[in-house]
């Protein structure tokens, strides 16, 4: 529900509604800043600068993302209602703002008056074509004022605060103080545009107002192994960089830094390496890109942006994250010939996570072999809402039923040593339903064991989903075998049978997935599946990669200490998992 007006922002909007009417209220006759920061406070464009050279802007067109140039002005006319690419991201950019500040830097670097006229008039238009709150479209709106509040006070570095623009800062600084969006990036740009027009219009409340509400946000934004809560490693490093800002900016302005924010920042990085797979890019967990991540030379991101050619690794091969990720790999050096792992775990969906909990990703052998589905952006609702599902992961789901995004999942137990790895996880996914993974990660050969067991009330259909990458062409065999293979590259699911306890009817299934890599991008992939009908499920799976042709093979027996005990052979290499009574895998030979 939309908040109602404060008192403050009524004023602001009268002021507004002021200039607006008065002749000569957008005139870009330069005006000495009401407060001068000895620092500047503007925070710059997030890049657009970039596409949106002067040449590019002073021709009246606009870039973002991956599409190409848009025509949207004449002159000093924009169209503002355009939306060539129906994409929210793409308008969310074209209302911040931002992609005129190449026109700003120009005139600040090398003191062209003229790119900083056509700026000064291109954001007065937005002001008098777009009365605060009252847009067509009030998500972009909203999403887009952080930044375009932070662009005013860019703006007004460089060309004073007249009237018009100061009324404009103070109406959507104030605005933004009741539409806050929260502890994640949209509320740092929010409260990053508060403190900064606060601090170069002359507003002291503001500033003041920002620095308080920053100094929150900053003491849950990144827990104290530096893990982010916005629950993808993609917006760990944009939050990061965010805060970088934040923290110079609080300071430019003459506010307190946030309490152990600096200490918790510092972490990040090693957070972001070890979500950096073999191959060097992201692993793409919630929302994130399968990208590699920049450097910020003297940090943690080093090693893992130069793939390993220089920097310093982080000093453990797994890591365990209470915000709810596993990340392990065979070793840090050589970088691209290790074998890794994640797995994941803990709190409920929240901001930019998906249902993935318990979804093992793992990569070896240079390359990929299980992989998440992963983020095609904002704008193709029906592919992201697919995307979101525990049905784009690999992890045990339930037909019929709905995730409930409000449960967590437990890490029951843990195990790491030198040639394998075991976790138990547990959790109640949907109502009436119970779910553990207990899966064991091998090295030498690499493989990954599953046992998932399930739970409910009522006869219902399990499905345990493993996600392959893209041109894998898969042949089923039966009901226990399934084989993926792209050139020398191999892949063996089998489903293994417990003892007294054969499989039921249906053989492996296999259907096509989608696989998002960047944004509004997609690619057909195939899933392996594997049913199961009744009250209960304990469904074991291997995964092995392997070259092309290499013999594998998997099967249970019970022992003579009465534990179940699974034989996997690849190639001439034989180990043995014990199976413990509550389901936890163990390495024995």
């Amino acid at each position: 529900m939309r908040s109602r007006t404060p008192h403050r922002l009524r004023r602001a909007l009268a002021g507004l509604a002021l200039a607006a009417a008065c002749a000569g209220a957008f005139a870009i006759t330069p005006t000495v800043p009401a407060q001068a920061a000895a620092v500047p406070l503007c925070i710059g464009y997030n890049g657009l600068q970039t596409a949106n050279t002067v040449a590019v802007v002073m021709a009246g067109n606009f870039v973002s993302g991956s599409h190409p140039a848009y025509h949207v002005a004449t002159g000093t006319s924009v169209n503002w209602a355009a939306d060539p690419y129906h994409d929210q991201s793409w308008r969310v950019w074209f209302h911040s703002l931002k992609w005129v500040g190449a026109l700003i830097y120009d005139y600040q670097r090398h003191g062209n008056r003229t790119s900083l006229d056509r700026a000064t008039a291109l954001v007065a238009d937005y002001v008098s074509k777009n009365p605060l709150g009252h847009t067509s479209d009030p998500t972009t709106e909203l999403l887009s004022m952080g930044h375009r509040a932070q662009l005013y006070a860019c703006l007004a570095e460089a060309n004073g605060d007249p009237a018009w623009l100061k009324a404009a800062g103070s109406a959507t600084a104030t605005y933004l103080e009741s539409h806050w969006a929260g502890v994640w990036n949209q509320g740092l740009d929010q409260d990053l545009g508060i403190l900064t027009i606060g601090c170069v219009m002359g507003f002291p409340t503001l500033a003041d107002f920002a620095s308080n509400r920053l100094g929150y946000a900053a003491a849950q934004v990144f827990d104290s192994q530096g893990a982010t809560n916005e629950q993808a490693p993609g917006y760990a490093i944009y939050s990061y960089d965010r805060w970088l800002i934040a923290l110079d900016r609080i300071a430019a302005c003459g506010k307190t830094p946030p309490s152990g924010l600096d200490v918790r920042l510092a972490k990040v990085p090693t957070f972001v390496a070890h979500a950096t797979g073999p191959d060097g890019y992201l692993t793409q967990i919630g929302d994130t890109e399968a990208v590699p991540p920049l450097d910020h030379p003297g940090t943690g991101f080093t090693y893992v942006a130069t793939r390993g050619a220089s920097g310093t690794a982080p000093p453990t091969d797994v890591a365990v994250y209470s915000a709810g990720y596993v990340f392990g790999r065979s070793s840090w050096s050589p970088f691209a010939d290790a074998s890794y792992y994640t797995l994941r775990f803990g709190p409920p969906k929240a901001l930019h996570g998906h249902f993935d909990r318990t979804q093992v990703t793992f990569y070896s052998q240079h390359r990929q072999v299980l992989l998440d589905s992963g983020h095609i952006g904002y704008t193709d609702v029906v592919d992201r809402t697919w995307l979101w599902s525990p049905e784009a992961h690999n992890v045990l789901t339930v037909t019929g039923l709905r995730a409930d995004s409000t449960r967590p999942t437990t890490l029951v137990s843990q195990f790491q040593s030198p040639g394998w790895d075991a976790y138990r996880l547990s959790d109640a996914p949907y109502d009436t339903v119970t779910r553990v993974r207990n899966v064991l990660i091998a090295r030498g050969p690499d493989f990954i064991a599953s046992y998932d067991m399930g739970g409910t009330n009522a006869p219902r259909q399990f499905l345990v989903n493993w996600h392959l990458p893209i041109g894998m062409g898969v042949v089923i065999a039966g009901r226990s075998r399934a084989t993926a293979t792209n050139g020398a590259a191999q892949t063996t699911i089998i489903r293994v049978a417990m003892p007294n306890a054969p499989l039921g009817p249906g053989a492996l299934l296999t259907k096509s997935g989608i696989w998002s890599p960047r944004l509004n991008t997609k690619y057909a992939n195939p899933i392996v599946y594997m049913p199961t009908i009744g009250r209960s499920t304990g469904t074991f799976s291997v995964i092995v990669p392997a070259a092309t042709g290499t013999p594998v093979s998997a099967g249970a027996a019970t022992a003579a200490n009465g534990h179940v005990q699974v034989t996997v052979t690849v190639g001439a290499v034989v180990h043995v998992i014990e199976i413990g009574r509550d389901g936890s895998l163990t390495m024995v030979s």
